[in-house]
């Protein structure tokens, strides 16, 4: 019996990709190999934006708990470690989608993502948090925040990548896709009663 996709999230996913194991490695880009093309993905999910105004924003505020609010803060829930979305109303529906299907597109310089590789083969990754002569510190997916001694670093090194994980289509469907895009449009109207 095989499991779905979705039984490992994206991040985890993604650390698989790069885990130090080449057996490991190589298993988890044939099975969680995110398509090559995102304008493919993109035009999968384009049907998102039409559909958004008419979706189910309480499945869309379930859907952010599970999936965003690691990263992401919304009417109390969450952390804030990913960029502010909260005032996401100014945001097309449209480009919404392009930020969480291809978040490597366009990162903002606050939020580089730094990785660090220990003498012991681990990797840490997350965002500069701390850093002076004895240990550097990274804030990672949940507020979490990680101090490595300088003693025990192999390397460090800032990745041009989103510490938003690709490969959100795996996890969400587009209907799915619509009640999140119509919770982080619509969530201080439905807030508000109107």
């Amino acid at each position: 019996e095989s499991l779905p996709r979705s039984f490992v999230d994206a991040t985890t996913a993604n650390a698989l990709r790069a885990h130090r194991d080449g057996t490991i490695r190589k298993l988890a880009n044939q099975t969680f190999a995110p398509p090559e093309d995102r304008a493919r993905v993109l035009q999968q999910y384009a049907d998102v934006a039409n559909r958004f105004s008419t979706a189910n924003v309480d499945s869309g505020r379930q859907l952010f708990v599970q999936h965003c609010s690691n990263c992401h803060r919304m009417e109390d829930v969450g952390h804030m470690v990913g960029p502010d979305i909260s005032d996401s109303r100014t945001k097309t529906a449209e480009a919404l989608l392009v930020a969480i299907l291809n978040p490597d597109a366009a990162i903002d310089a606050s939020f580089t993502r730094y990785q660090i590789l220990t003498i012991d083969g681990e990797v840490v990754s997350g965002l500069l948090h701390n850093e002076n002569s004895e240990s550097v510190t990274l804030r990672e997916a949940g507020n979490q925040q990680r101090r490595v001694s300088r003693d025990d670093i192999e390397t460090f090194r800032a990745v041009d990548a989103s510490l938003m994980p690709s490969g959100m289509e795996q996890t969400l469907s587009v209907t799915q896709m619509s009640d999140l895009i119509a919770y982080l449009k619509r969530w201080r109207y439905a807030a508000e009663g109107l």
